[in-house]
């Protein structure tokens, strides 16, 4: 959808002037569809990177029709080869920095 720059109506992408307005589309007033990743490999690479390895697992399901493990080994395997290192420390990070707090508040 292209939006008028000068009365803000929403106008369909093959239209050269606003239907509302009459004012003339310069490319430059067009409004860019969002990008979308070009493949699989690069959306779960972006989900990756993001920390969303769930995501990606559940991405690389739908699109593959595999079980848990086939799909958690594949994208575990892509993290590996682009190096993207896992985040966060888990539940057992969190169980521990709140035992350390308890242990030090009853001293």
């Amino acid at each position: 959808m292209s939006k008028c720059q000068f009365c803000g109506k929403k106008n369909p992408p093959e239209v050269e002037t606003c239907v509302e307005c009459g004012a003339t589309f310069l490319d430059r007033d067009r409004e860019e569809p969002p990008s979308r990743p070009h493949s699989l490999e690069e959306e779960l690479l972006d989900l990756l990177r993001g920390g969303q390895k769930i995501a990606a697992i559940k991405r690389y399901r739908e699109e593959n029709g595999v079980g848990l493990k086939e799909a958690k080994d594949a994208v575990e395997l892509l993290a590996v080869e682009h190096e993207i290192a896992p985040t966060g420390g888990g539940c057992a990070g969190v169980l521990l920095l709140l035992l350390a707090a308890v242990v030090l508040w009853a001293f």
